[in-house]
């Protein structure tokens, strides 16, 4: 009977050390993984979302944290535009989600609110 009890636990501690070892596996595979680049055509996309915007639409994109005392995420889009996402938590909506101007950073819109095309075309 011993045997049959000593026999059940080894299989049941493999079982168990063999199902933690692949979730192990698959959650580093997880944080490898590479993130895309926002583009211009993704922050159009996203811009329709309005006033529903939030930090977690843009988790699956590159960005650089650049806040001091406030959550601000900055998304490099290409040689014209970069993205700026800033508030006060993560858990709460952004207090702004703009589209600035490369050459110049007073130039910018909100994409929740403004008109992104006639943005781009000026």
């Amino acid at each position: 009977m011993r045997r049959i009890v000593s026999s059940f636990l080894i299989l049941f501690l493999v079982i168990t050390m063999t199902a933690c070892g692949n979730k192990e596996a698959e959650e580093s595979q997880v944080f490898k993984k590479e993130k895309d680049n926002l583009s211009l055509e993704n922050v159009i996309e996203l811009s329709i979302k309005g006033n529903e915007l939030s930090w977690k639409d843009f988790k699956i994109y590159d960005s650089t944290d650049i806040g001091s005392g406030l959550y601000i995420q900055h998304y490099d889009i290409d040689e014209k535009y970069y993205l700026l996402i800033g508030g006060g938590s993560i858990d709460e909506k952004p207090m702004y989600i703009r589209l600035v101007k490369a050459n110049n950073s007073d130039d910018y819109i909100d994409i929740r609110t403004d008109d992104i095309d006639e943005f781009i075309s000026e």
